[in-house]
């Protein structure tokens, strides 16, 4: 007598990230701020949350805003008066919502990304033939040279601080430095800066690593080992 064997089961591997969730949220909501202009929080003041709650096409959008706040609030790590307050007053708003009102929000969003998936996979099928028959340009960006990364750094510095925090990771300075040069990932490093020194650092980081040490020589920061960060001192 034999058995059929039962395939077996794929068992999926959870994402290996770079940073932290917490250090890459930080990260990522900071970046945000910095690509804000004034106009955007200008005309943000002529719409309130009652105004999107009243629109149809914002309602279900901002009930799905409103329940994600209150729960994950606390992986992003910053936590003053103001943020504590908006916390809390977007958690006493939720609890008014019915768990009727959230269900069919809920439900309306969901279906709304299953059915229009397929249409973008296939925009993006058509898009990429179309990629596949142009000529590529790349467009870089100017090389990081001493002056450009000493006003990148000093910048880091001030949003850090402006964050209520007095110590940064390097490989978060470097992230952001990353960012800020390829404008979001629009246009490519130097390739003077991509160019490989020692133990496979690009030439760019240690650019940066060297900025660093001159920020400390002048007693702006200062590197702890043992926590293996940049300490900033007060001004």
């Amino acid at each position: 007598m034999t058995f059929a064997v039962p395939p077996r089961r794929r068992v999926s591997q959870a994402a290996v990230h770079e940073h932290p969730l917490e250090d890459f949220l930080q990260l990522k909501t900071q970046e945000v701020y910095d690509t804000l202009s004034e106009q955007v929080f200008d005309l943000a003041e002529n719409i309130t949350l009652a105004d999107l709650l009243k629109s149809d096409v914002a309602r279900c959008e901002v009930i799905s805003m409103l329940a994600n706040i209150p729960k994950y609030w606390r992986y992003y790590g910053v936590i003053n008066n103001r943020e504590s307050q908006i916390v809390s007053q977007v958690g006493e708003l939720k609890d008014f919502l019915p768990r009727k009102t959230c269900k069919s929000a809920f439900a309306a969003i969901s279906r709304l990304k299953d059915e229009t998936r397929q249409s973008r996979i296939e925009t993006s099928a058509i898009s990429n033939r179309q990629k596949q028959l142009q000529t590529p340009v790349i467009k870089r960006a100017e090389p990081l040279k001493e002056d450009i990364l000493k006003d990148l750094i000093g910048d880091y510095v001030e949003n850090v601080q402006k964050s209520g925090k007095h110590s940064f990771k390097y490989e978060n300075l470097c992230t952001w430095i990353n960012h800020k040069q390829t404008q979001g990932g629009e246009i490519k490093l130097a390739e003077s800066d991509l160019a490989q020194c020692s133990a496979h650092t690009p030439t760019w980081k240690n650019a940066v690593s060297n900025a660093l040490q001159k920020f400390q020589d002048s007693d702006l920061i200062k590197y702890r080992k043992i926590k293996d960060d940049w300490f900033i001192f007060p001004d």
